[in-house]
């Protein structure tokens, strides 16, 4: 499997990645402001189930830290961002190959 993986980003590696767009992707849940974990529809569940994501542009303070300012602001976003997700009425995911 993992040969299939490396053989898949060798064929598809360009200066310009590839896109990928998804359609109507499952949330599950988010573990901060910028990490999501989604089900991809229509992919075998190695590569689409349960998939941790990372939002491109997004970066909020960590869960993890000892600072409790950052740990209050990331729990905000965390909050503030599963609201938003878990009211969507569809989810479109699109996918950069880096």
């Amino acid at each position: 499997m993992l040969l299939f993986i490396i053989s898949f980003l060798l064929n598809y590696a360009q200066c310009e990645s590839p896109k990928y767009d998804f359609n109507n992707v499952h949330y599950i849940k988010n573990y901060d402001g910028d990490t999501i974990t989604v089900n991809i529809p229509d992919i075998h569940p190695l590569l689409g189930s349960e998939i941790s994501v990372r939002v491109y542009g997004i970066d909020t303070p960590e869960l993890k830290t000892d600072d409790k300012c950052e740990k209050e602001i990331a729990l905000k976003a965390q909050a503030f961002v599963e609201t938003m997700i878990k009211n969507a009425k569809k989810i479109h995911l699109k996918l950069f190959l880096i």
